[in-house]
């Protein structure tokens, strides 16, 4: 499980795991903006947890990060 209180801002982090809910894979990721804020969602695919988040960043007025391929010190789980 995922504890965004330890991110800084401008970091993320991100885990796949089987909802036993839902049946399927689902990924938490987690995103602090520069000026502290949390954003956190749960989604079907990394890629949908990025896209969300730029979204609100763009909600927010802030810039997005290039093309949304970031790279992140943990690793990105395979979602087969």
């Amino acid at each position: 499980m995922l504890d965004p209180k330890g991110l800084r801002p401008g970091e993320s982090q991100v885990e796949a795991y089987y909802s036993q809910v839902s049946r399927k894979v689902l990924v938490q990721y987690d995103y602090r903006d520069h000026d502290g804020v949390l954003f956190s969602t749960v989604a079907g695919s990394y890629e949908e947890a990025i896209r969300r988040r730029d979204i609100w960043l763009k909600e927010k007025n802030r810039p997005v990060f290039g093309d949304s391929s970031e790279n992140h010190e943990d690793d990105t789980p395979g979602l087969d």
